[in-house]
């Protein structure tokens, strides 16, 4: 089955809504380039850290039922891990490809379900190396001046 908001599904409204949002954030036209979600984490799922191969991610949260708080983790660009706890249709975006991020503790309660939507500058493809001109370490130097009301500058 498909969900659908009147007559269009919740993955193209997903993708429309926040492609605007994080093209005006990094001020450059954008392609989204994979969407997770909806993903349904329960009691005791952890999210391992890692880094993604898009350059930046929506992540919105659709619902939970938690006993406790379940923090977004990130390392900014100063190494320091930040916490971030997103309730539900809540939307953060952060610099995917480039920061360690994940929820690293077990989550406590019956559920949290969460809908990520990924991004690359048009015409960065996803399975661009650390040997393309935009790869990262260039991305963070070009959109640096783009990123100054992100929590992850």
């Amino acid at each position: 089955p498909r969900l659908e908001v009147e007559g269009t599904s919740v993955r193209e409204v997903a993708v429309e809504t926040t492609k605007a949002v994080v093209k005006e954030w990094i001020g450059v036209d954008v392609e989204n380039v994979m969407t997770y979600g909806l993903r349904v984490y329960l009691n005791g799922n952890m999210f391992t850290t890692h880094v993604n191969r898009e350059i930046v991610t929506a992540e919105i949260t659709i619902a939970q039922d938690l006993d406790e708080d379940w923090p977004f983790e990130f390392y900014g660009h100063d190494g320091i891990a930040r916490n971030i706890t997103i309730r539900p249709g809540e939307m953060v975006l952060f610099e995917t490809a480039s920061l360690v991020h994940g929820r690293p503790f077990p989550m406590k309660g019956r559920y949290y379900v969460t809908l990520m939507v990924g991004f690359n500058p048009v015409g960065l493809p996803l399975n661009h190396t650390q040997d393309d001109p935009d790869w990262t370490p260039n991305f963070n130097e070009t959109y640096k001046g783009k990123l100054t009301n992100s929590p992850t500058s």
